[in-house]
């Protein structure tokens, strides 16, 4: 069970408190289980689903086995984003945002809106803020109902958005 104290606590790591030095599969392991625990799945991530995120071309490929702060922020993304969006989907959608900022502000941009998101949701459920107002007086099942099909709704917004703009591989293959 989710622990509400934790959620509302919860930072995503900045950038700069993550190590200068790069890592080895099982330090980054041990990373994702340490900040991401929380999120259901998120520490059960293995050593082959992060090279299966390097095949996929998600992740950039580790150097001489060692993964430095912009493979361990990819990581950390995918862990989270993948409740919601597929691999591919996070893919385009960190491609997206890479053409417009670097690394560094992609994740500070993931950082801020994960722990406002996070933070949000357990102010609620430890009763400290009012229920959203979307919600009206809905309670325990209803509301999970709504959460859920608002997050189906959300899911369905955001694939739209990712379809919107083709891939650059797509435009260079139209040329």
């Amino acid at each position: 069970m989710i622990d509400t104290e934790e959620l509302r606590s919860f930072r995503c790591p900045g950038w700069a408190s993550l190590p200068e030095i790069e890592l080895y599969m099982d330090q980054v392991l041990t990373l994702v289980g340490k900040y991401f625990g929380i999120f259901s799945g998120a520490d059960n991530v293995t050593a082959s689903m992060i090279n299966n995120y390097v095949k996929a071309g998600v992740v950039p490929a580790p150097k001489k086995k060692r993964y430095g702060k912009e493979h361990i922020c990819r990581i950390f993304m995918i862990c989270v984003l993948k409740r919601v969006l597929s691999i591919s989907q996070i893919g385009r959608l960190l491609s997206l945002l890479e053409e417009k900022m670097d690394s560094e502000h992609v994740y500070g941009l993931f950082c801020t809106e994960l722990d406002r998101s996070v933070g949000y949701i357990g102010t609620i459920l430890s009763g400290g803020a009012a229920v959203n107002p979307a919600c009206g007086d809905k309670a325990g099942a209803e509301l999970s109902l709504q959460c859920a099909v608002d997050a189906v709704a959300n899911c369905i917004l955001a694939d739209v958005i990712l379809q919107q703009k083709p891939d650059k591989e797509e435009t260079a293959e139209k040329q």
